[in-house]
């Protein structure tokens, strides 16, 4: 099993061009998961044709409903990266069709939003929602405003058990493997004094 495709679970291609090829047959067949593999590995080009197609499959598997499609189009929008100019606009719908489908780091992104316009419950809620999904930066934030006062006990443990059953669930080497390949660093969340 370690030896398998993540996304497939077809044996590991044993060449740069064989893995190549196998991805662009699943992005032919429409398969969102790899679109975006494929459009992060051209964002990491700096050649501006690389970033093009880049943001044409990330725009496509968006299309199709991928919810992590949807959560690179917000970060893209929100921080106007590759080519895309800033939009918060755009940036809060990709995110919210994110966390809508669950997606954690969506959940957090909104968050983080939220409290930097002073919206301190709402985004407690967001991260909330991401911790208990097992999105570690969310628990992060979520254990500072509990030291902080801005979460109960009772919701803190809640939040705490449910991150660690969610892990649990998730767990696999296949997940650990395909997250070792695309490290994301999610933005920090404000800090502010609770009043």
């Amino acid at each position: 099993m370690s030896d398998l495709c993540p996304f497939c679970r077809a044996p590991e291609a044993t060449t740069k061009e064989g893995d190549d090829k196998r991805i662009q047959a699943r992005i032919k067949a429409n398969d969102p998961e790899a679109m975006v593999w494929s459009a992060c590995k051209l964002n990491r080009s700096s050649r501006s044709q690389d970033v093009q197609k880049s943001n044409e499959l990330m725009t496509k598997a968006a299309e199709l409903g991928l919810d992590s499609a949807h959560f690179h189009m917000g970060c893209a929008y929100s921080n106007g990266d590759n080519g895309i100019a800033r939009d918060l606009g755009k940036a809060r719908f990709h995110l919210e069709k994110a966390a809508i489908a669950g997606h954690g780091g969506a959940h957090y992104n909104l968050g983080v939003g939220l409290l930097e316009k002073g919206e301190d419950d709402q985004a407690m809620k967001h991260f909330i929602v991401a911790a208990k999904s097992g999105y570690k930066t969310s628990l992060n934030e979520v254990k500072q405003r509990f030291v902080d006062g801005w979460v109960s006990k009772p919701e803190f443990e809640e939040t705490l058990r449910l991150h660690k059953e969610s892990l649990e669930e998730m767990r696999s080497d296949q997940r650990d493997k395909a997250a070792t390949l695309h490290p994301y660093t999610p933005p920090t969340a404000p800090r502010r004094s609770r009043s």
